[in-house]
């Protein structure tokens, strides 16, 4: 479970747009993964020190199931993944109903799953990803 804290702290980076942190781009970039990493780089949010970024790379329905029962919300099955193009995150509908949002946060080991519900109750607006699917 995550401490309040965090989900302020979650919300805020789920309704900033990304400031796109450059690597070297003359870098060759063969493997799918590394293309992932570079249209998805981490990225700075104002205001905090971690950096912030896609949902893990790989097939979408296999990160959302992997992500949401790692962070044991209920969800039943995993009824449609999206991912955003803009940020990379991974936007989630459930059997159940529940809709989640999935990113990264380097200074957190697992992804980091969030109700969309809660992201909207903290930022007091809605989230267009999130009732999209």
């Amino acid at each position: 479970m995550r401490h309040p804290a965090q989900i302020l702290v979650l919300a805020a980076l789920l309704s900033c747009s990304p400031e796109q942190k450059q690597d070297n781009p003359s870098a060759p970039q063969t493997s799918v993964e590394e293309q992932f990493r570079q249209k998805y780089p981490m990225h700075s949010v104002d205001g905090l020190t971690a950096l912030v970024g896609p949902a893990p790379f790989g097939d979408e329905t296999s990160v959302a199931q992997n992500a949401i029962q790692a962070s044991e919300h209920p969800c039943g099955k995993v009824r449609k993944a999206v991912r955003n193009e803009v940020d990379g995150s991974v936007t989630v509908r459930c059997s159940n109903g529940e809709r989640f949002n999935i990113i990264t946060i380097e200074t957190i080991a697992d992804p980091v799953v969030m109700r969309c519900s809660a992201i909207e109750e903290l930022i007091h607006k809605k989230l267009e990803t999130c009732h999209s699917l």
